[in-house]
């Protein structure tokens, strides 16, 4: 029986629209301060340079907001 909704299943520590983790986030965002570059953080964890992309930057944007607060 189909109602026409759907519906999302929400997972502890992975906030709404994102596809992965805040610890794996934080765990990626580390590793490219201590000089791991975009290509090989995608080999090793297996994904793309631009979710290593994605991950900096909103680990920059968290370190900003405690920082200035």
């Amino acid at each position: 029986m189909d109602c026409g909704r759907y519906f999302r299943q929400r997972f502890p520590g992975i906030l709404p629209c994102q596809r992965s983790s805040e610890a794996f986030q934080e765990m990626i965002f580390r590793q490219y301060l201590d000089g791991v570059n975009r290509s090989r953080l995608g080999r090793r964890e297996g994904i793309g340079a631009a979710t290593v992309d994605a991950s900096s930057a909103s680990g920059t944007r968290g370190n900003a907001q405690s920082v200035g607060h």
